[in-house]
């Protein structure tokens, strides 16, 4: 079974970071007849479907353990894991992790309930040198008309 993992006679991993590791058989049941053989990637650890070529063999051939008795009874079969990981980046440019710890960090606001017109409201501001009373609408205030 080593040789045959070696040869990828069972496939290899569809996942890109993993960089196309050869996987081994796996059953998720030891009983008969309860479902079909799958594919284990030592390198993440999941469990996958395969393609058509072990499709047909049942699970329980290979047992739920067996995977880790192969890796554990050679363990220069066993590959590290992934060092890559997934980057974020916009147009090309890595993220800061200053931007990345303060996104995290912020609690989402929301305004209290009946207060959600508040911020539509204007805001009276006074022109430059002249005062303003704080009254709205009376002759002299900010909204006076000049007629």
């Amino acid at each position: 079974m080593r040789e045959r993992m070696f040869q990828g006679r069972f496939g290899q991993c569809p996942r890109v970071f993993c960089q196309a590791q050869n996987t081994v058989p796996i059953g998720l049941s030891d009983d008969l007849k309860v479902s079909r053989v799958k594919i284990f990637c030592p390198k993440c650890g999941d469990v996958y479907v395969p393609k058509k070529k072990c499709a047909d063999v049942d699970g329980a051939y290979f047992g739920s353990a067996f995977p880790h008795i192969l890796l554990y009874t050679y363990p220069d079969l066993s590959p590290e894991p992934p060092k890559l990981g997934f980057e974020a980046k916009i147009y090309g440019f890595k993220l800061h992790k200053k931007a990345e710890t303060k996104q995290l960090s912020l609690p989402e606001e929301k305004p209290a309930p009946g207060k959600e017109n508040e911020e539509l409201q204007v805001k009276e501001v006074p022109e430059k040198g002249k005062k303003s009373k704080g009254k709205k609408g009376k002759k002299g205030g900010p909204l006076a008309s000049n007629n």
